[in-house]
């Protein structure tokens, strides 16, 4: 593919674009008007959820440090540890 998203889906779009008039024309000539409807309809819901499918789900943002973490990291000594674990001020 040559781009992000369907840019470079062309062919594939074609391919499945023929195969529902395929399957359309082929109910036609079986059933008539009625059976190529519902294999229209068919196809148009399988390919909603073979699109629903391949759409990645959306993952909610990390949430942004809290006060109260901010101030621990704020506080923490040359080491990385926080000091308020060796009960002495920073910077000593």
């Amino acid at each position: 593919m040559s781009g992000p998203g369907w840019s470079g889906a062309g062919r594939e779009i074609l391919v499945a674009a023929l195969l529902i008039v395929t399957l359309t024309a082929a109910a036609w000539m079986i059933g008539g008007a009625p059976a190529a409807g519902l294999v229209l309809l068919i196809c148009v819901a399988v390919s909603l959820i073979a699109l629903r499918a391949m759409i990645e789900p959306h993952e909610e943002p990390a949430e942004p440090p809290t006060a109260s973490t901010s101030a621990l990291q704020a506080r923490s000594s040359d080491t990385g540890a926080p000091a308020r674990i060796f009960n002495r001020p920073p910077g000593r």
